[in-house]
């Protein structure tokens, strides 16, 4: 449909002329309407922008103003750092420990707290006074169970069993020359982690000689050699050093050191020390490095890696390590160690040294781990131990030594310093283990055959000799390995040799093979045949039967 104007009548449309007439008068009135509000227009536009241009003019200083101050704050940051950067917000509760020490330090009373604490621990590291003593000046009398040691008794002793001036001789050029090679500080050796074992073997050769605090010769040297060792022994702690016999061997000179001076302070030391033995003994009676008393799965089905049924978990046992232990815990008792609950320890002792054996049925012996394949070296260790603690005459005592006996006639009758192929192609660790071997089968033989007998007589002879023959002009000794081993592989070879950390520097182990060889020729009056222990001993008494005080302390 049509729009509605198109419906109304035709004449009411206007003509052409007046349709112009019509736009003239409208053009001419919208222009004279519209003028006004356009020049308005134009008015506002333009004072708009007048406005707009203050408004923005006004606006600009206060934004360069605070670029211009945050860059001045940026260089002032680089010039003078105040503060450490703050961390991210994420890592805030795991920084918040690091950020409150600072703090802690910068406080007047904590600084004065710490130096307190440095200062304990110098002294405590420091060498203390040994009030009382004169080296030269007087004899110390020592007790019984060291009384041969020294004088009549010690010449008796060496010509009962087999000695003679020429070893007193050579012993005495070995002590000189690690007199002269002592620290200033007490020490000996030149690798940090080995002093202290080294300084606790080289004291026990000292002592063994019979040599005290007041030894015209030696004294100086013993108290300075104590006082280092009671400088490294703290509560409830491992001394630290390397082997990892160290502990045991520290604890061994401490508590001679204590038997022979009765010095107070190192009572303390020998029974921390002892303390820390005692805590380390697993339910076995054994030992493991770094005392480690934690059952392990010993024995696996080889296919199935699974426990057999009825197996049970065992602790760990290292008899090189263990040795030095027991010889410790020995030589605490004679000394009189009183700390609770020795005795137990000591009868717990026995019960591993019989666990560790190998079982009769399979010929007896000692092995590094219980029920391993024995080794001369450890079937010595195991034998000297069960003697000293009385048992001697027990099935495994006897049994091991029937088996060295039957397996290691040659070793047990030749000392072999250079390499000798009927001793070692029966033993192969024999030439670079010799010095340490030698040690304990020389104690073994003395204690077992009490110094008498064909085997510890041709034993006697051989190594005696040896020794003397292969000291060194200054007095020292280096080891068999070091000496003759040049055809050895050095990758195999694993002891008493410079190519091993701790024997790095030639010293270290010229040190540690002449406080050796030392030990074992002071054995015929170092510990003689009847000192050891029964269960009636351990069960009631010390075998230090003189308690009077002797006088001598240590600041």
């Amino acid at each position: 449909m049509p729009p509605e104007h198109d419906t109304a009548p035709l004449d009411t449309h206007p003509t052409y002329e007046e349709y112009l007439r019509a736009q003239r008068i409208t053009l001419r009135d919208v222009t004279q309407h519209i003028t006004g509000p356009v020049i308005s227009v134009i008015f506002h536009v333009i004072l708009i922008a007048f406005v707009g241009s203050i408004v923005v003019f006004e606006a600009t200083p206060p934004r360069e103003e605070i670029a211009v101050d945050m860059t001045e704050l940026e260089v002032r940051d680089v010039e003078t750092p105040p503060e450490p950067p703050k961390p991210p917000e994420e890592a805030l509760d795991d920084v918040k420990p690091k950020i409150d020490r600072p703090k802690v330090k910068t406080n007047a009373t904590a600084i004065d707290v710490g130096n307190i604490a440095v200062a304990d621990v110098n002294v405590n590291v420091s060498v203390p006074n040994l009030v009382g003593v004169k080296p030269g000046k007087s004899a110390l009398k020592l007790p019984q169970i060291y009384a041969r040691r020294t004088g009549a008794q010690k010449k008796r002793a060496m010509k009962i069993y087999g000695a003679d001036e020429r070893n007193e001789q050579t012993v005495g050029k070995a002590l000189d020359w690690l007199a002269a090679n002592q620290n200033p500080d007490g020490s000996w050796g030149v690798y940090g982690p080995t002093k202290n074992f080294l300084t606790a073997q080289a004291t026990l050769a000292f002592l063994a000689h019979g040599d005290t605090p007041k030894s015209a010769k030696f004294g100086s040297v013993l108290i300075k050699a104590i006082k280092y060792l009671l400088s490294q022994v703290k509560p409830g702690r491992i001394t630290s050093g390397s082997p990892y016999y160290t502990h045991p061997i520290v604890a061994y000179a401490l508590s001679e050191a204590y038997g022979i001076t009765r010095i107070p302070k190192v009572k303390e030391a020998m029974d921390e020390s002892i303390k820390v033995i005692m805590n380390g003994i697993t339910k076995r009676g054994g030992f493991y490095p770094g005392y480690d008393r934690r059952p392990r799965i010993v024995k696996r089905d080889p296919y199935t890696g699974r426990m057999p049924k009825g197996t049970q978990t065992e602790p760990l046992c290292n008899l090189d390590f263990a040795g030095w232990n027991y010889q410790a815990l020995k030589a605490a008792f004679a000394a009189g160690c009183d700390v609770p609950g020795l005795e137990k320890t000591m009868e717990l002792a026995i019960k591993g040294l019989k666990y560790h054996a190998r079982p009769v049925k399979a010929g007896g012996g000692f092995g590094v781990s219980p029920k391993n394949n024995p080794d001369f070296g450890m079937t010595g260790v195991g034998i000297l131990c069960l003697g000293l603690y009385g048992e001697d005459k027990s099935k495994e005592s006897r049994e091991a030594y029937k088996w060295i006996k039957d397996n290691n006639r040659e070793g047990l009758t030749n000392c072999s310093w250079k390499y000798d192929k009927k001793v070692h192609d029966k033993y192969k660790q024999a030439f670079t283990y010799a010095l340490y071997t030698w040690y304990y089968q020389t104690q073994m033989l003395f204690q077992k055959e009490k110094g008498h007998g064909g085997i510890w007589g041709k034993w006697n002879r051989s190594f005696s000799r040896a020794l003397i023959r292969e000291q060194e002009k200054d007095g020292h000794w280096s080891s068999p390995a070091q000496k003759y081993g040049q055809h050895l592989d050095p990758t195999q070879t694993t002891a008493e040799w410079t190519r091993v950390k701790q024997f790095k520097d030639p010293k270290d182990l010229y040190i540690y093979a002449t406080t050796i060889c030392c030990l074992t020729l002071e054995v015929y009056y170092r510990y003689l045949p009847t000192y050891k222990l029964t269960r009636d001993k351990v069960a009631k008494k010390s075998l230090f039967d003189d308690d009077d005080d002797l006088g001598l302390k240590i600041d």
